[in-house]
């Protein structure tokens, strides 16, 4: 399964390395730090008000997010009739600790792909104690 926009091909560990690498401060990038910046602030703005808002976590939580939806290539030919959709989550915003990928066979990013990615998201938020349970409306005492 690859994502195809204008003839571009990349496979979804390619895609999740790259959002990565783009953000992660500790790492030099070839990236301009304003190009970066402008990125960020949109897959910011994309996870508040766009088509990553279906995988909020919880109210406060800042995350960026990237919807998708690409094609399934079967024997070196594109399959128009079938649609993975994908979301890429990364928190916090700044110099993330984490990044999140899933993909929905037969789906679209930001109706299929983004729920999904925000209850992964929100498990290891809450996992990690970065969160109070939001079925509780306390932290987890593990």
């Amino acid at each position: 399964m690859v994502g195809t926009t204008m003839e571009v091909k990349v496979s979804p560990e390619r895609l999740l390395h790259a959002y990565n690498s783009l953000f992660n401060d500790a790492k030099p990038s070839l990236v301009p730090l304003g190009v970066r910046t402008l990125i960020r602030n949109g897959m910011a703005e994309g996870a508040q008000h766009g088509t990553s808002t279906q995988a909020r976590v919880q109210a406060g939580v800042p995350l960026l997010g990237k919807t998708g939806t690409s094609l399934l290539i079967q024997n070196d030919q594109i399959d128009y009739s079938r649609t993975q959709g994908w979301w890429i989550g990364l928190y916090p915003i700044n110099d993330p600790e984490i990044a999140i990928m899933t993909f929905v066979r037969n789906g679209r990013g930001a109706t299929d792909a983004a729920p999904v990615g925000g209850k992964a998201l929100s498990a290891w938020l809450e996992f990690s104690g970065k969160i109070t349970d939001a079925r509780f409306g306390m932290r987890d005492a593990r």
